[in-house]
């Protein structure tokens, strides 16, 4: 039996069930903002989108006491932590008294409730058996993390009836600019369907909507998405576009254990008539 390495583990287990309890523990007590550590403060921005490029969390300090940094996000009624490091200022940053943390872009795979949680670092296992004595040395910050909006175009926008040339569909989210972390559990990336519908002679029969949809409505294709792609371009072939009057694409999101109301969703609209077509876009 290796005892140091026995050692290592059981400090790395108080330590995690610590902090966890520790972030439960100040937000019972304090809401999603407060506390404070005596030197320390910090600025960040109230909000964020998803994958958009990694969160700057500025740590002003005139001694920098040994300290770490925790983000988790509200999962049901609980904060699950998502990663927790140690915050190391740079030599110049001594100098100037602040430090920029930069928490990566891929922890942050979907929209919700996130917290960052700085505390002091604890030294030894003795002070992990008294979390309410450190409680008023946590400063812990609330980040509304929203969902990357799509954008969704037909082309071209002039249509007649079994068109010449085939129709692309543009999917886009311009706003993402990395991937979810590796271990991302598969229920944090969100999945929808694009949907081509026709909606006959009027755009009233196609509704983008969970309850707006008329049964008139006919689909003429579907596909899957998952996740944010940069940009995606599917090509509609022209017979789907053989009769005249108006077509939508919808992007749905599909149930995956994420309110539906949260995730985002569009929708792009054509005219196809025998001559000469407009377009709609929303």
């Amino acid at each position: 039996m290796n005892c140091s390495a026995d050692m290592r583990e059981i400090t790395h287990i108080h330590s995690t069930i610590f902090t966890l309890f520790l972030l439960l523990f100040h937000l019972t007590e304090y809401g999603d903002a407060g506390g404070s550590i005596q030197g320390v403060e910090i600025l960040m921005p109230p909000s964020h989108v998803a994958l958009s490029g990694d969160l700057h969390v500025q740590i002003a300090s005139s001694s920098f006491p040994p300290l770490l940094m925790q983000l988790s996000r509200l999962e049901g009624d609980s904060a699950q932590p998502l990663t927790t490091f140690p915050v190391y200022p740079v030599a110049r940053a001594l100098k100037m008294n602040s430090t920029v943390v930069k928490i990566p872009c891929g922890y942050f795979s979907r929209g919700g409730q996130y917290y960052v949680l700085v505390k002091k670092q604890p030294i030894g296992l003795k002070n992990m058996t008294t979390p309410a004595d450190q409680d008023s040395s946590v400063i812990t910050r609330s980040l509304d993390v929203r969902w990357p909006m799509p954008q969704l175009s037909l082309t071209p926008e002039n249509l007649q009836t079994y068109p010449e040339r085939p129709v692309n569909a543009i999917l886009e989210f311009p706003e993402v600019m990395c991937p979810p972390k590796a271990d991302t559990p598969a229920s944090a990336i969100p999945e929808f369907w694009l949907e081509l519908y026709y909606c006959g002679q009027s755009l009233l029969t196609c509704d983008n909507s969970e309850t707006g949809m008329n049964r008139s409505a006919q689909v003429l294709y579907s596909e899957q998405v998952r996740g944010f792609p940069g940009k995606r371009v599917l090509t509609l072939r022209c017979e789907l576009f053989g009769l005249a009057g108006h077509y939508a694409l919808f992007l749905r999101p599909t149930a995956t254990g994420i309110p539906l109301v949260a995730l985002p969703h569009t929708a792009a609209y054509v005219k196809v008539s025998n001559t000469k077509s407009t377009s709609k876009h929303r």
